[in-house]
């Protein structure tokens, strides 16, 4: 008979707090309907559309208080409410938002020519992601240099953002073959050629042709050239063969924009020598092998036939 009253006690007792429990909800309502408060609803992450209208249903407003840069939360959703929801607030009242702008960007920086540590360096600064390194030869690039990257310079990134690196694994030997520069003037001869080679000129005298034309040429026309090739220029000179003793002369074209036609003359009292004749870019430096002559001589440069150098000879 005991047991039978402590089931009863017990369901009685909870019927009890049920009624009290809904008894209270229902003073909290009337409560709230009285003064003119409403609870304050949840609106993180939801967009700023949804977040309005959802305040709005509860009737209050919002306030957007500051935007920041969110890694995961997409640009234009909630990321933060004051005050937090469930708490107690007055209809109409105003609601501040935090809103996210989405991931940082910035612009990927130019790692093209630098070594590979250094670009490590950068990567780990902009707190970039994974990096993949992909390593071969290259025709100028030195050992551990940068030739490029993906993302390249300039573009939009994020905060942990992949990386492709195209490392040098230094240089090559680059196969090119010997021009044909027959008949062309010296000084065309050493724009085709001297990018990549120095060439050793020779100078002969011709009765045939005019001065400062290749006659000849070693590597023959189509021949491989490697970068430890000699080239030997054989150009024409309107002086004589018995000179023996050959000095090397370098002038320094002066700066400036426009090419020129440069002439070099080899003069004295009884003769007037054309030695080279050829176009010449700004601050070029233009080296020739002129023969010595054995009585006093004057070496003149002139620049589109102005004079612009001499010296003894």
């Amino acid at each position: 008979m005991s047991r039978f009253r402590v089931v009863g006690r017990f369901i009685l007792g909870s019927f009890i707090f049920l009624i009290l429990a809904g008894l209270s909800g229902w003073l909290t309502l009337v409560a709230i309907t009285r003064t003119g408060d409403v609870l304050v609803p949840e609106v993180v992450g939801h967009n700023l559309s949804t977040a309005v209208k959802i305040l709005q249903e509860q009737r209050l407003y919002c306030t957007i208080e500051d935007e920041i840069n969110h890694a995961e939360i997409p640009k234009g959703f909630v990321i933060e409410q004051k005050p937090a929801p469930g708490e107690l607030r007055k209809r109409y009242a105003s609601i501040k938002l935090i809103i996210s702008k989405g991931p940082e960007r910035f612009s990927m920086p130019n790692l093209c020519g630098i070594g590979v540590r250094q670009a490590r360096i950068e990567i780990e600064r902009l707190s970039l992601g994974e990096v993949t390194e992909i390593k071969l030869k290259h025709p100028t690039a030195g050992l551990g240099d940068i030739i490029s990257h993906i993302p390249g310079p300039g573009e939009v990134i994020f905060p942990d953002s992949p990386v492709k690196l195209l490392i040098s694994l230094g240089t090559y030997d680059s196969i090119l073959k010997m021009p044909d520069l027959l008949g062309e003037n010296i000084g065309n001869a050493r724009r085709i050629i001297e990018s990549h080679y120095n060439p050793k000129i020779e100078f002969i005298s011709s009765q045939t042709y005019e001065s400062g034309i290749v006659i000849s040429q070693i590597p023959l026309p189509g021949e491989p050239l490697y970068n430890d090739t000699n080239i030997i220029l054989t150009v024409t000179s309107s002086i004589r063969e018995d000179h023996k003793e050959y000095s090397t002369f370098t002038y320094n074209v002066p700066p400036g924009i426009l090419e020129k036609e440069m002439k070099v003359i080899l003069e004295n009292n009884l003769e007037k020598n054309v030695v080279w004749t050829g176009s010449v870019k700004p601050s070029e430096q233009v080296q020739l092998f002129i023969p010595r002559s054995e009585g006093l001589s004057t070496l003149k440069v002139f620049l589109d036939n102005s004079e612009v150098h001499s010296e003894p000879w």
